[in-house]
């Protein structure tokens, strides 16, 4: 992670990138070993202000992702993000129990 310029990028941006995008700040070769395994198309999208930012990173072996694709998984990443917003305001007992459930 530390290393990931996918998370680099999701930490300091929000929209989307692919991540052919980003090979030029991939100096430790995490897009690069990722390729070698068949990773070839990713895609990341990040959302949220930086004290709370959900990174979506995601690929596919086949061809790229349509508009389409794009749009119906930005719409599920934005619900979820919607759905954990705030949990750290949650008293700590009930932090306590949603981290009991995962």
């Amino acid at each position: 992670m530390l290393s990931d310029p996918v998370v680099h990028w999701g930490l300091a941006q929000t929209g989307s990138v692919n991540w052919a995008d980003l090979a030029a700040n991939d100096s430790a070769g995490v897009l690069a070993a990722a390729k070698a395994h068949g990773l070839a198309n990713g895609w990341t999208y990040a959302t949220g202000p930086a004290t709370s930012r959900t990174i979506a990173g995601l690929t596919k072996t086949g061809a790229e992702f349509t508009s389409a694709d794009r749009d119906s998984i930005i719409a599920i990443i934005n619900d979820l993000h919607a759905l954990t917003e705030g949990l750290e305001t949650l008293p700590p007992d009930q932090q306590d129990g949603l981290r009991a459930l995962g």
